[in-house]
């Protein structure tokens, strides 16, 4: 076929939207956002394991209606998982680092389905409804519909974990280490702004 056939594809949307999505997570990666928003994290939630996968969690589902790429919420999650592991000290092959990292992929891939924004194939369905049921079912219509298989999913995934990757490792973490290691990082850098504007534009 013709080059301009061929090669078609790094011209799409798509193709930009994604390549946009890896490029802005490597960006919170490499600018600390992540790293001050874990602290930030770490310092609200109880002390133990279980709270900070269910804040890890929280993560990954505040992203899915957001982000409607699951590759681009993978690398967005990513280095949360990797921070957090690091800021409690855990073995990097331990199985609560596995059970953290795990969560982190379900987070951002189990409710794609749930919310129309978390993946461009919702869209897709949503149009080629018949009218009178699509108005049935926009964000929060579609959303409540599909509520309960989400819970299910979410519920089903968390016995899995707990389950295979079972652990009863300690943490290094405390939360007067976390609040020195926020005040030693000082204010945000222009780095730091720069990727939380990625972010809310790409959102909005």
């Amino acid at each position: 076929v013709p080059p301009s056939i061929a090669l078609a594809g790094f011209s799409s949307d798509s193709f930009f939207m994604t390549l946009g999505i890896l490029v802005l997570g490597g960006t919170i990666a490499s600018s600390g956002l992540s790293y001050r928003v874990l602290l930030w994290m770490l310092a609200k939630l109880p002390s133990g394991l279980f709270w900070q996968n269910l804040g890890m969690l929280m993560i990954g589902v505040t992203l899915t209606p957001l982000i409607p790429s699951t590759n681009g919420r993978v690398a967005m999650a990513g280095p949360y998982a990797v921070d957090m592991i690091e800021a409690l000290g855990l073995k990097p092959s331990g199985p609560s680092s596995a059970r953290i990292a795990t969560t982190a992929f379900i987070s951002v891939t189990a409710l794609s389905s749930v919310f129309m924004t978390g993946k461009p194939m919702n869209l897709v369905v949503h149009g080629l409804l018949p009218p009178e049921t699509r108005d049935l079912f926009q964000w929060t219509g579609w959303l409540a519909a599909a509520a309960t298989s989400g819970v299910l999913m979410i519920a089903l995934n968390g016995v899995v974990v707990l389950a295979l990757l079972r652990g009863r490792e300690k943490t290094s973490y405390s939360r007067q280490m976390v609040l020195e290691q926020s005040r030693l990082l000082g204010a945000p850098q222009s780095r730091e702004w720069a990727a939380a504007a990625g972010i809310a534009i790409f959102a909005v």
